[in-house]
């Protein structure tokens, strides 16, 4: 598959996005800074223009891991309109 992407995916990565692509549930799990990021969003880019897909909701437990997919759809790896939320958490402790 063709990408016209702004940065250039590793071996592993398209290897990783083909795999997921060719089967319908994938976990995918690579080491930390080996670009999990990306092949996520090559897999959703693959699915949003085969037409499988047209939106795609990504939960992260974190603020800084909301960021990293946020960021790659903005600098223009995939056309997407992307928003996020940042809900306000309030704890109640009980005593």
């Amino acid at each position: 598959m063709a990408w016209n992407l702004t940065i250039e995916p590793r071996s592993y990565q398209i290897e990783a996005t083909n795999w997921a692509l060719a089967r319908k549930q994938v976990v995918c799990c690579l080491p930390t800074g080996t670009g999990k990021t990306l092949v996520g969003v090559l897999w959703l880019k693959s699915l949003f223009e085969a037409g499988k897909a047209t939106r795609a909701l990504i939960l992260e437990p974190i603020r800084l891991l909301v960021e990293e997919p946020t960021t790659a759809s903005r600098r223009g790896t995939v056309n997407a309109s992307v928003s996020t939320v940042r809900p306000q958490v309030s704890r109640q402790i009980k005593c």
